[in-house]
C-alpha cells in the first residue's frame, strides 16, 4: 500500500482510507485532472516499446513486397490502393539505423486532406494509457505528447504522429507542388 501511496502523490494526488471494523476498509483515490487516458496501441519500432494514439490511425497495413516505390533524393513511397503517398520510418526517426524497408506492418495516418504511413516492426497490442506530461529532458522533442507506465512497469514515450511528421508533410508537399509546376 505504501507503494501505492507513494506513486499516487508524486502524481500530484491523494489517497483516503476509512476503515471499519467488520464492514471493510474503503480507500478513496483522487488523482489531478491533467492525468488523461488514452486508447493507444503499444508497438515496436527501431527497438523501443513506444504508444501511438489509436485516434490518429486509421489503418493498419501489412506492406507487401514491391509496394514501396523509391524517388531519387526523397523518401520512399508506399502505393496504397489508388493512392502514392509518403512512408515515414520511426526508427529513423528516433535515431537507429534502419534497413531498407522492403515489408512489414505501416500505420497509415489521414489527416486532413494528407495521408501517410508510418513503417514499424510490430504491433504488440491495443491497451488505454494514463498520459503523464512530459519530462524537461523530453520536454521540447517533437513528436513526444507525454508518457506512460506500461503492465511491466516500464516507462514509454507517447508519440503524436501528426506533430513529429508535419515538418516532413509540409516539405513533401512543397516538393510535389514544385515538381507539378515543373511538368
Amino acid at each position: 500500500m505504501d507503494v501505492v501511496k507513494t506513486n499516487i502523490s508524486e502524481l500530484g494526488g491523494e489517497i483516503k482510507v476509512r476503515s471499519k471494523v467488520g464492514s471493510g476498509s474503503c480507500f478513496r483515490l483522487m488523482l489531478p485532472l491533467t492525468l488523461a487516458i488514452i486508447d493507444g496501441m503499444l508497438i515496436e519500432a527501431g527497438g523501443q516499446k513506444l504508444v501511438v494514439p489509436k485516434a490518429q490511425v486509421q489503418e493498419v497495413i501489412k506492406i507487401e513486397e514491391g509496394a514501396i516505390t523509391a524517388i531519387t533524393g526523397r523518401k520512399p513511397y508506399l502505393k496504397l490502393r489508388n493512392e502514392v503517398i509518403p512512408l515515414f520510418t520511426l526508427e529513423e526517426d528516433w535515431g537507429t539505423i534502419t534497413k531498407t524497408i522492403k515489408s512489414g506492418i505501416a500505420l497509415i495516418v489521414r489527416h486532413n486532406d494528407h495521408t501517410f504511413a508510418v513503417a514499424i516492426n510490430d504491433i504488440i497490442r491495443q491497451q488505454q494509457v494514463v498520459v503523464k506530461p512530459p519530462t524537461a529532458e523530453i520536454l521540447n522533442k517533437q513528436g513526444v505528447m507525454g508518457t506512460t507506465i506500461l503492465g511491466d512497469g516500464k516507462p514509454s514515450l507517447i508519440i503524436d504522429l501528426l506533430n513529429l511528421y508535419s515538418r516532413h508533410l509540409r516539405k513533401e508537399i512543397a516538393m510535389n507542388r514544385e515538381t507539378q509546376r515543373a511538368a
